[in-house]
C-alpha cells in the first residue's frame, strides 16, 4: 500500500513533461544567477572558511536538496482541510499522515532522476564545478540528507497541522519560505552570517535541514556529533506532531459540509 502511494507520487510527475523541462531550466537559471554573482563577490573579497569553488559547490547541492527535499505536507493537508476531503482520506486503511510522505517520496524520486541530475551535469559542463569526496563522505551526507527530509516533512506537516485553526494556508507558507531562508543555511552557509546572529541560528534545529549536510559534504566534520543532533530534533519534532494530531483530530470540524 505503501509503495502504492510512491508510485503514484513518482508517475503523476511523469504526465507533466513540459513542467519537468520548465523545473530543470528553472533550477538551472537560478543556480546561473548564484554562479555569477558569487564569483563577481570573490573577486573583490575574501570570505573566511568558503573558497569560490567551495561556494559553487554549496549552491549547486543546496538547490539539488531544495528540489529534492520537500513533501508540502503542510499545503496538501492545508487543502484536505480547507477542501474537507480529509474525511475521506482518514477512511483508508493508511494515515494520511502516511499517505503525503510516501507519495511525496515518488514525486522526490522523479525529480531527482529528472530535474536533478541534468542540473547537476548542465552545472559542471558550463560552470565547471567540481566535487572532491570520497564514498565515505558521500555515504555520510546522504544519511544526512536523508534525516534533513524526515526533519522537513515533520516540520511541514506541524505547519500543515496549524491549518486546523487558520484554514488557509497562505501565511503559513510564508512563514515557512522565512524560517528557510534565514535559518537553514538554504541561500547562504550559516557559517558565514555574523558571530552574534550565528549564536542564535546553532540553537534552533532548522541548520540540519540544508547547513549541516551540505557543510559535511564540502568540508567534512563531525558526522556522528551532526548525526545524533538530527536524531534528536526528529525525535522532539515527532512527539510535537503526534500529540497536537491526536488532540486536533478530537475536535476536528470538516470543512465543505
Amino acid at each position: 500500500m505503501r509503495a502504492a502511494f510512491a508510485r503514484v507520487g513518482f508517475t503523476q510527475n511523469q504526465v507533466y513533461s513540459i513542467s519537468t523541462y520548465l523545473n530543470i531550466l528553472a533550477a538551472f537559471l537560478f543556480v546561473s544567477v548564484q554562479y555569477y554573482l558569487w564569483s563577481a563577490i570573490f573577486e573583490h573579497a575574501v570570505h573566511g572558511q568558503y573558497s569560490l569553488s567551495d561556494m559553487l559547490q554549496y549552491v549547486l547541492a543546496a538547490e539539488v536538496l531544495s528540489v529534492c527535499l520537500h513533501s508540502n505536507a503542510d499545503r496538501q493537508l492545508g487543502q484536505m482541510v480547507r477542501t474537507g476531503s480529509l474525511a475521506h482520506v482518514m477512511l483508508k486503511p493508511v494515515a494520511f499522515t502516511e499517505q503525503i510522505f510516501f507519495e511525496s517520496l515518488g514525486v522526490n524520486a522523479y525529480r531527482l532522476l529528472f530535474i536533478c541530475v541534468p542540473l547537476v551535469l548542465c552545472s559542471i559542463f558550463a560552470f565547471g564545478v567540481e566535487y572532491h569526496f570520497g564514498p565515505a563522505r558521500l555515504a555520510g551526507f546522504l544519511a544526512l540528507a536523508g534525516l534533513a527530509y524526515i526533519f522537513i516533512y515533520l516540520f511541514e506537516l506541524l505547519l500543515g497541522l496549524i491549518s486546523f485553526f487558520s484554514v488557509n494556508t497562505w501565511g503559513i507558507n510564508s512563514l515557512k519560505m522565512a524560517v528557510i531562508t534565514v535559518f537553514s543555511g538554504r541561500f547562504l552557509p550559516i557559517s558565514a552570517y555574523p558571530e552574534n546572529f550565528r549564536a542564535l541560528v546553532d540553537e534552533l534545529p532548522f541548520k540540519i535541514m540544508y547547513f549541516e549536510p551540505l557543510n559535511f559534504l564540502i568540508k567534512g566534520g563531525d558526522w556522528a556529533g551532526m548525526f545524533i543532533r538530527q536524531c534528536g530534533w526528529i525525535a522532539a519534532a515527532f512527539l510535537v506532531v503526534f500529540y497536537l494530531q491526536r488532540a486536533l483530530l478530537k475536535k476536528m470540524v470538516i470543512q465543505g459540509g
